[in-house]
């Protein structure tokens, strides 16, 4: 199987000035190739807060079941003991998920169009909670394993740093490509890159 390596080269405490780096990427990338290019959004909130983002469209939330009896009308939802429910991003969905107390659970949309606004609509939504956003584009120079991602309020699926605010993390078959991309918009790589995707 192979990985991308991967490099954080900013990081704010501006959502919205991370959002514009985004931007600068996706206009940088190489939009000439017949390369597949989407992006899709990753979520960890709560069941109490999850109707924040049902503008997201379609998507798939992750929930673990609770401990002890639960009420007839969300028992349907884990049949036969499973443990997890994997459910659509609907509102009778997150009406039902809000009788269960507040729970942890993950959001994930399916594949956008680039253009399609879906980060606007999470980074909008986000609050305090930790989303990834991840655009599958390709480089000038690099058209496997590129893209890169937003990480809000500290999601970091690379480095375990840890750091709070809002991180760019840029993803290449090469770690030498990553220097470049991040040159390209300004930037520069901030420590060692790691494996990614």
């Amino acid at each position: 199987m192979s990985n991308s390596r991967v490099a954080r080269i900013h990081t704010t405490d501006d959502p919205q000035a991370a959002l514009r780096l985004a931007r600068q990427l996706v206009a940088w990338s190489d939009d000439r190739c017949s390369c597949s290019r989407h992006v899709q959004v990753d979520v960890e909130t709560t069941t109490h807060e999850l109707g924040r983002y049902l503008d997201l469209g379609a998507g798939v939330v992750a929930v673990d079941r609770p401990a002890g009896r639960l009420p007839e009308v969300v028992s349907h939802l884990f049949p036969d003991g499973n443990h997890s429910a994997f459910l659509d991003l609907v509102p009778q969905v997150v009406t039902t998920l809000r009788q269960l107390p507040d729970l942890a659970v993950r959001v994930s949309t399916t594949d956008r169009p680039v253009d399609s606004g879906v980060e606007d609509i999470a980074v909008a939504a986000a609050g305090e909670d930790p989303v990834s956003i991840s655009w599958m584009i390709c480089w000038p120079m690099d058209h496997s394993l590129a893209g890169f991602e937003l990480g809000l309020n500290g999601a970091d699926t690379w480095f375990e740093e840890n750091r709070p605010g809002h991180s760019i993390f840029v993803h290449s078959s090469w770690a030498e490509v990553l220097p470049q991309v991040a040159d390209a918009v300004g930037c520069r790589v901030l420590g060692e890159p790691g494996w990614g995707w």
